[in-house]
Formats: structure tokens, sequence, C-alpha cells
């Protein structure tokens, strides 16, 4: 079965379906589409290594780099996985000690590429191999967020290793909701 765009809605096509951008319906309330041709407003814009839209630019380049653009600056200086030795001192898997920040490796990325790159939503997906695991990893942003997604797909198959996302966050404010 072929599915239709909405029509009159800004639609993306993605691998399982369709992207709608929709206002939010009331309260208690309800919208109801068309089938039919989609528009194709939105303000995402995909490059060879970034995705961006009007608000937020975010950059792969071997790390995860975020550009606040309403701040002018980066509000995200360095975001990478790293895999560290757990050596609890009790319960593995359970008790994780600060030991482990001791024996951290920081994983380098094995490839990347741009899988969705329509005016709605870009994605960035970058793939690890760590010894005998495989990390899938999908950085996302929409049209008129200033939220980026990432998504983390592991096959982990180690022992006495953990995995740690660090993130080199750059923001300035006295509380963060």
């Amino acid at each position: 079965m072929v599915k239709e765009e909405l029509s009159g809605v800004p639609t993306q096509r993605v691998n399982n379906g369709y992207l709608a951008l929709i206002e939010v319906p009331p309260a208690l309330g309800w919208r109801s589409f068309e089938k039919g041709a989609g528009g194709s407003s939105g303000d995402v814009t995909v490059g060879s290594n970034f995705v961006e839209n009007s608000v937020v630019r975010v950059v792969f380049d071997g790390s995860l780099r975020i550009y606040d653009k309403e701040a002018g600056r980066w509000a995200v200086e360095d975001g990478y996985l790293m895999a560290c030795e757990d050596m609890p001192s009790k319960w593995d898997g359970w008790d994780i000690d600060a030991y482990y920040r001791r024996v951290c490796r920081r994983l380098e990325p094995t490839g990347f590429n741009i899988v969705e790159s329509g005016p709605l939503r870009g994605c960035i997906e970058v793939n690890y191999v760590f010894r005998e695991s495989s990390i899938r990893q999908r950085i996302c942003l929409s049209a008129f967020s200033r939220r980026v997604d990432v998504e983390n797909e592991v096959d982990w198959r180690e022992r006495l290793t953990l995995l740690k996302a660090f993130i080199d966050w750059h923001i300035r404010a006295k509380r963060i909701l």
C-alpha cells in the first residue's frame, strides 16, 4: 500500500512513513486531514557534515558541536562517546565507583552520513565500533526547534566496561530547568 502525503500540510517522506508539521489542536480538540500532495515548507538545511535550522546549527566533525544562533555562541563545544573500565568494589553492573574515570578511552567514529535531509528534519547517522560492540547514533534536528535529538542503538558485548556520553556544555545560566 502506497501512502499519500497530507494536503496543505508541510510534510517530509522518511523511511517508514511521513513526518508532518502540524499545529497543536486545542485541548480536547481534534483535527482531520485529507490525503493529497503536501507542502515542503520548513527551515532545515543539510550539508556534508551539518544540519541546521533558523535557531541551531549541529555540526559533526568527529565530535558533536551545537551552535546557538540566537545567543551567537557554541552551546556544546564537544560531544563524544567514551568506553570506561568498570572495576566495582562490590557489585558488577550496579556499583559504579569513581574509579571508572581513570581509565577511559574516547571512541572514534568509523563513519557518518546524512540519512534525512528534508525541509522538516535532518539527521546525521554516526557509527562506532569498540572491540566486539557496535553503536549507531542518530543526531536529528527538526524545523523551527531548539531541541537536538540524539538516539543511540547499542549492541554492547563487553564485560567490565561501561559506555559514557561526554558533553562539554557551555551554558550560561543560574538555573537549568
